[in-house]
């Protein structure tokens, strides 16, 4: 399948499904100013929401939010059928070193993260391949430049969801 990037794009996008037998992750697939400009529905800890429908997920990001600075720093991308269940299991079992530190930095302070939905109603069919494209599209939002490094920081492994 051809998205039709073209040029040099479509070389690499041939490239991958070549040697992953997948389509390429595509960015642009994901709107990440859903989260940002938050058009899209936030669950704290406790708030309760629907399961996702028979054959479908939600794709979701937890988020940051510095309310003072009115900001939002997406530091998850995943899929669920639980919304809520999801939230708590983040918050109770981290997962990856990246996340303990981040969530338990958050507890110390009597804060949570949010869990922000950025697409309902996924098929599960096309779920793996739309969390793929919006881990790299927030990547691309949320990292830097950083003068002290005099480069870009290391993509964050909380965000990169390698623990999969």
């Amino acid at each position: 399948m051809r998205w039709g990037y073209g040029g040099i794009d479509d070389e690499l996008c041939e490239a991958w499904e070549s040697w992953t037998g997948k389509i390429p992750p595509r960015p642009d697939l994901i709107k990440t100013r859903v989260v940002y400009n938050r058009e899209c529905d936030f669950i704290s800890y406790g708030d309760r929401y629907p399961v996702a429908d028979e054959g479908g997920t939600y794709l979701y990001a937890l988020v940051d939010i510095d309310e003072e600075y009115d900001l939002i720093r997406v530091r998850y991308v995943g899929q669920t059928v639980s919304p809520s269940k999801r939230l708590t299991e983040h918050i109770k079992r981290p997962g990856s070193i990246d996340r303990v530190k981040w969530i338990g930095q958050m507890l110390s302070k009597d804060t949570y993260p949010q869990m922000a939905i950025i697409r309902r109603g996924v098929a599960l069919s096309e779920a793996d391949i739309l969390e793929k494209a919006a881990i790299y599209a927030f990547q691309s939002c949320e990292t830097h430049w950083d003068d002290k490094l005099d480069g870009f920081p290391p993509l964050d492994d909380a965000l990169l969801n390698i623990d999969k």
